[in-house]
C-alpha cells in the first residue's frame, strides 16, 4: 500500500508543465548540475520510493570491502603475533602474511583455510625456512617489509639475469639450427624438436 502511494507521488511529480518549464520560464540544461522544478520533485519522489522499498542488498563491492578489513585484521594479527615466537612460528607467520596479502590484492573471498593452503605453498616455493631469525623478525616488522622480503626471495630464487636469458636463447637457436627435420624420426625426437623450437 505504501509503495502504491509512493508511485502516485512520483506520477504526480511528473506533470507536463514541470517537464518543460521551471519556476522562472523555459528550462534549458546548461550542464549536469542545473536542475529545474520538475527535477527536484522527481528526485524527492524517488527518495520517497527508496525509503519504502526493501533495504539495499549488499553488493560485491561491499563484500570486497568487508573482506579487505578481514584480511587486514588477519595480517596485523600475524605481523605482531602473541606470545613467544620461535623460528618455526616466525616462518609460519611470515608465510601467512604474504599469502593473505596476495589474496587481498587479488580480491579473493576471505577464507582462512585458503590462506593456510597458500601459505604452505609460499613457504616451500619461496624457501622461507632458509631465512635467519633476524631476517624473519625484520620482515614481520610491517606489512611493507613482509612484502619486500617476499619479492626479494622470489627474485633471488626465480629471476633469470638478462645476460643469462640472452645466452640461453642464443644457444637454443644454435641447437635448433643444427637439428634435422623431424619428419621420419621417432616420436621422442619430434617432441624434442618441438620443445627446442
Amino acid at each position: 500500500m505504501e509503495k502504491q502511494n509512493a508511485i502516485r507521488c512520483v506520477e504526480a511529480a511528473r506533470t507536463p508543465s514541470d517537464a518543460n518549464y521551471s519556476v522562472n520560464g523555459p528550462s534549458y540544461r546548461k550542464d549536469m548540475y542545473t536542475m529545474n522544478a520538475g527535477d527536484v520533485k522527481e528526485r524527492n519522489a524517488g527518495m520517497l520510493l527508496s525509503t519504502v522499498e526493501a533495504p539495499r542488498k549488499s553488493t560485491a563491492d561491499d563484500s570486497v570491502f568487508r573482506d579487505e578489513g578481514k584480511y587486514q585484521a588477519y595480517i596485523d594479527s600475524h605481523l605482531h603475533g602473541s606470545g613467544p615466537r620461535n623460528n618455526e612460528k616466525l616462518v609460519s607467520d611470515l608465510s601467512k602474511v604474504i599469502a593473505a596479502h596476495y589474496m587481498k590484492d587479488l580480491k579473493k573471498e576471505y577464507k582462512t583455510s585458503t590462506i593456510d593452503e597458500m601459505s604452505k605453498f609460499i613457504r616451500k616455493s619461496y624457501a622461507l625456512d632458509s631465512l635467519k631469525p633476524g631476517e624473519l623478525t625484520s620482515a614481520l616488522g610491517s606489512e611493507n617489509a613482509a612484502r619486500s622480503k617476499s619479492l626479494e626471495m622470489r627474485d633471488k630464487l626465480y629471476r633469470v639475469p638478462e645476460d643469462a636469458a640472452f645466452t640461453y636463447s642464443r644457444s637454443m637457436a644454435k641447437v635448433l639450427k643444427n637439428m634435422v627435420d623431424p619428419k621420419g624420426h621417432s616420436e621422442a625426437y619430434q617432441k624434442l624438436y618441438n620443445n627446442v623450437k
